[in-house]
């Protein structure tokens, strides 16, 4: 069972049951039709909601949606991130972050660091177009920049290392 909490507001409860999601242990009813890569049509209580993501951080477990045009932030944690924070050790949980990885294929569109640049969590590295779409892909933690791995105007695919840190 995961909490998600939206916008900052008091978090909720929700968990997969198979292909049903269940808030607050009541399924809710909500019909969830991909439409593209990072697109989704849902259908709930006879409401209709387009659904893009527009940033998805597993470290830090945040996800930035747009729902009808309006954005929505949300902060996701499981039981055992939960367990850890009761006990003080959620910063144990994170481990070192020594490169950057392409989320998905695209095109380097520009390269907005250098070799040797200090930089602190949330900077912007680099802009990665991909599906017609500009993607700006930010530092995950604060470091030094001691290899960058692409240029501008070369193609990567997914998983490959963009940036490493020292």
């Amino acid at each position: 069972m995961y909490e998600v909490s939206i916008n900052g507001q008091e978090a909720v409860s929700v968990e997969f049951k198979g292909e049903e999601v269940w808030i607050e242990d009541k399924p809710s009813e909500m019909d969830i039709v991909r439409t593209g890569a990072h697109s989704f049509q849902v259908i709930h209580k006879g409401g209709s909601y387009s659904v893009h993501i527009l940033d998805l951080n597993p470290e830090e477990k945040t996800v930035v949606l747009r729902i009808n045009g309006k954005k929505a932030e949300l902060v996701i944690s499981s039981e055992l991130d939960r367990l850890l924070k009761r006990m003080g050790l959620e910063k144990a949980a994170v481990s070192k972050v020594n490169k950057v990885i392409a989320p998905m294929p695209g095109l380097i569109h520009s390269i907005e660091i250098e070799i040797g640049a200090e930089v602190d969590k949330g900077d912007t590295l680099l802009i990665l177009e991909a599906m017609k779409m500009e993607n700006v892909i930010k530092s995950p933690a604060k470091g030094r920049v001691a290899k960058i791995h692409i240029k501008e105007g070369t193609s990567v695919d997914k998983g490959q290392i963009m940036v490493s840190f020292e």
